[in-house]
C-alpha cells in the first residue's frame, strides 16, 4: 500500500502498536487493519490519526470495534474472498 509519511509514522508508533496489542489481548481478535477506504481523513486529521483515535476509544471503552468494511465488500464483489 502506498501512503503518506504522516500515516506511516502514526501506524508504526509505539503507542499504536501497544494499543493494537492491548486490543487483541482484551478482545481475543485483532483490530481491523488500516486502509484508506474504511479510515478516511476527517477535518484536519489524516486517516491514521482517525484510525488511532477509534482504536483508543475501543480499548478504553472495553467495547470491540464494529465496522462494515467497504474493502471486504469490494473483494467479495471481485471474487477474491
Amino acid at each position: 500500500m502506498i501512503g503518506s509519511r504522516e500515516d506511516f509514522e502514526v501506524l508504526r508508533s509505539k503507542e499504536v502498536q501497544s494499543l493494537l496489542k492491548q486490543y487483541k489481548e482484551k478482545f481475543k481478535e485483532p483490530f481491523p487493519h488500516f486502509n484508506y477506504v474504511d479510515f478516511k481523513s476527517y477535518g484536519n486529521k489524516f486517516p491514521a490519526q482517525v484510525y488511532k483515535e477509534i482504536l483508543e476509544e475501543a480499548v478504553k471503552a472495553d467495547t470491540p470495534y464494529q465496522m462494515h468494511s467497504k474493502v471486504l465488500d469490494n473483494e467479495k464483489i471481485l471474487g477474491n474472498i
